[in-house]
Formats: structure tokens, sequence, C-alpha cells
């Protein structure tokens, strides 16, 4: 196989990007550089034109991998074999449950829940360190100790650990790069974005909609549901999202009154006490939301679907300025998702089995949208 060494790769830990001949070539097994990176433009040129190979038994061996020159960190084997690396940053303020959302989503994708006109063949992780960050900050808290996963530390160094995923089509193999980003980077995004520049490498955003930041929706339930004063942050949804489109614009020189480009899911999350907020209408179509005997199709029909309902719902508790991005952002979509299913005790445990709901509608949403599947 001869690979592309002029083809672009952005270091996933430090958002530096190079060219594939551009990079080092280092053993595990020795931890030792092997080839080291290009010292002038005619190595350069030289490495681009003949990169080397990763394959063979020696290099299986050697544990050889392409190692980012600026922080030493090894990239994923298959980060040069596959057609896209698609990065997607899951943002939202303190308690909107980010990490919840995104053990919950690799989870439903590792167990194959995914119906089989979607043409998804595999999904497994790029490296061993991924499945280990994965098991042990995810799903040992969430699934094997039915706890809360503790809160995402703040940002103090501009270098950062995603979750990479290959996800393998009929047609062509993706990586997936999911990044989980602090509230309080996110809140402050335009002065923490030194220490999460990989946010703004992101194809596409996934923003969850905090309901406890929504007045409306949290007097409308009964008081034995409403969440502890303390969790109450006084910022809208709203505000959190256009804070961080507007760092965005800058950073990819769009002008402040044109419509935002990439693709932004918002989401609902806890849609499991959507059934228990008043409204005006009552809408039956509320309930069916978090309802677990209907199971996601993953297309667009329904996609447009939950989006309608979950727009009016958002509409009718008084959030009609997150509903009125759709006229500053290209690509928007709606939904509702409940990552456990259901709520966790004073001490953080959950008491019933945990059982995440259409946690991954937003992403194939994305999917579509970034023309990765039909």
């Amino acid at each position: 196989m001869v690979f592309d060494g002029f083809r672009k790769i952005i270091c996933p830990f430090c958002a530096k990007e190079y060219r594939l001949g551009d990079l080092e070539v280092y053993s595990e097994a020795t931890r030792t550089v092997i080839k080291e990176a290009p010292k002038n433009p005619l190595e350069s040129l030289w490495a681009g034109i003949r990169p080397g190979t990763l394959e063979g038994k020696a290099n299986v061996v050697a544990r050889k991998l392409r190692r980012c020159p600026n922080c030493k960190k090894t990239l994923p084997y298959n980060i040069e074999y596959v057609d896209q690396n698609i990065i997607i940053a899951v943002i939202g303020d303190g308690y909107s449950g980010k990490s919840h959302f995104i053990a919950a989503a690799i989870q439903q994708l590792k167990e194959g829940n995914i119906p089989p006109e979607i043409g998804l063949i595999s999904f497994g992780a790029a490296s061993s360190e991924t499945e280990d960050t994965y098991r042990n900050k995810y799903y040992d808290p969430l699934f094997r100790r039915n706890e809360q996963i503790p809160g995402t530390p703040i940002a103090t160094k501009p270098l950062d650990e995603p979750l990479i995923y290959e996800m393998r089509f009929v047609d062509k193999r993706v990586n997936l790069l999911i990044y989980d980003a602090a509230g309080a980077d996110i809140r402050q995004i335009d002065v923490t974005v030194p220490n999460k520049p990989h946010i703004l490498n992101a194809h596409a955003l996934i923003f969850l909609a905090d309901p406890w930041s929504m007045p409306g929706f949290v007097n409308q339930l009964a008081h034995h549901l409403r969440p502890d004063p303390k969790l109450l942050s006084g910022r809208t949804p709203a505000e959190v999202l256009n804070n961080v489109i507007e760092v965005f614009k800058r950073a990819l020189g769009q002008a402040r009154d044109t419509m935002f480009s990439l693709p932004v899911a918002i989401v609902v999350p806890k849609s499991d006490l959507i059934p228990y907020v008043i409204t005006r209408s009552g809408d039956s179509r509320y309930s069916a939301l978090p309802d677990t005997r209907y199971r996601s199709q993953l297309n667009r029909g329904e996609s447009d679907g939950i989006h309608l309902v979950v727009r009016q719902l958002l509409l009718e508790i008084g959030q009609s300025q997150l509903v009125a991005m759709e006229r500053s952002i290209e690509r928007l979509n709606f939904s509702a998702i409940t990552a456990t299913g259901t709520a966790s005790d004073s001490n953080g445990k959950y008491l019933q089995p945990i059982t995440p709901h259409r946690c991954l509608d937003p992403i194939f949403w994305i999917l579509r949208e970034l023309e990765v599947v039909p």
C-alpha cells in the first residue's frame, strides 16, 4: 500500500497540523525514535514522497507508530488509513451530563444497536489507550458501579485525550474523535480556549441544553423531581451556546452577521423527566420521547419528526431564544435523550438499571450532514 506523505494530519492531542511524512516514527516496544521528523525543506520533501510504511511483521513486533513532534504523543495506527477523521465537540454547561451522554452513546455503538440499513459494519477503539480511558472513566463508574461519572476537570494545559473510534461502513472508514470539555471551560470559552484548542478543529458540535437551566422546565415539575438549587446556574442555554459560536466564528474567519456553518445538534438531556413537565398543549408526543419501546431508526424522516416535537416543547417552556438560533445556524437539529433513564440518589448512586435512550440520534444526524452515511 502506498501512503500519501503530503496528506495533512491534525494531532488529536495538541491540535497541531502536520503532513504525514513530517511525523516521527516511534517504537513503543523499545521506547525509541526510529525515524526523526524532517529537519529541513529537502528532508521534508523526501519524507512526503516516501513517508515509509508501518506494515510488516517487524514493524508490528516493534509496535511502530507515528508520533507528533510537538507533544510527543503517539497517534492511532489507523489515522493514515481512514477516509476521514471527524471531530465532534460535546459541549454544555456544568450539570448538563456531557460525560454521561458520551458514555451512553459509545456503549450503544459498541453493542451494535444500529438498524442494518445504516450500513455500519463495525465500531471499535482506534487504540488500546482509548479503550482503557473509556472503561476506566466512563463505563466502569456508570455501567458497572451504577454511579455518577465525576465531573470533567478544567483544562490547565493545551493537551487533550479524545476518545477515538473507527467506524467502518460499507463504502468507507472514518475515525470519530470525541472531546469532552468541562462546563467551566465552555462557559468561559473565550478565556479558556488556549487550553482547549482542539474544540476549534471540530467538524460539528453537540450542545447539551441543560433542562436545569430552563425555569419553564424546572418550575413545571413536581417538587420532589426538581434539582438541588445549587445545580441552577442562572445562565440560559442560548447564552452559553451563543458565546461558543461567537468564538468559533472568529476562529473560522466568519463574519458575525453570517449563518454559522458547522452542524449543531442541540440536545435536551434528562428526557425521562419530559412526561412530568406540565405544558399548555399537553401534547401526547412528549411522553413518547423517552419511551424505550420505540427503537430509533436513525433516519432523516424520524430525526425531522423529533426535531419538530422538541422545538415545540422548547417554545412551550419559554426557550424561544434557543429556538431562534435556527436563524443564525445553517444546519441545526433538536433532539431529546436520556443517558441513564433514571435519577441518582444523594450519594450519586443509581438505584434503577441504567437505560440509555436515543443517545445516537444527534451523532447520526451529524454523520448524515457530513455525508458519512446516506
